[in-house]
């Protein structure tokens, strides 16, 4: 019966004990990063390209007028293949 003997634990930090508190020490500084971060965006623009005009009352128009040509798109057809189910469904004259 010698080898039904009781093992006693050893005291202390064992080696996956320092993984948990490891991982758990990032994942707070993580959080606190999240938290405390500055998290505004600045937009650099060139002072020759504003334009800055005083401040009139009147009518304000929300839109804003862009210098342009716009191309037409060439047509676009999808036609469906024969036997997919598309055919099919035109063919019974479905409701979409």
């Amino acid at each position: 019966m010698a080898m039904d003997r009781i093992l006693e634990q050893k005291k202390g930090l064992k080696k996956k004990h320092l993984f948990w508190i490891g991982g758990g020490i990032i994942l707070i500084a993580m959080i606190l990063m999240i938290i405390f971060s500055d998290h505004s965006s600045v937009f650099r623009a060139e002072k020759d390209k504003l334009t800055i005009s005083p401040v009139e009352k009147g009518l304000f128009n929300d839109y804003i007028t862009v210098i342009g040509t716009l191309n037409p798109s060439p047509p676009f057809s999808w036609m469906p293949l024969k036997g997919d189910g598309y055919q099919n469904a035109l063919s019974k004259k479905a409701v979409w």
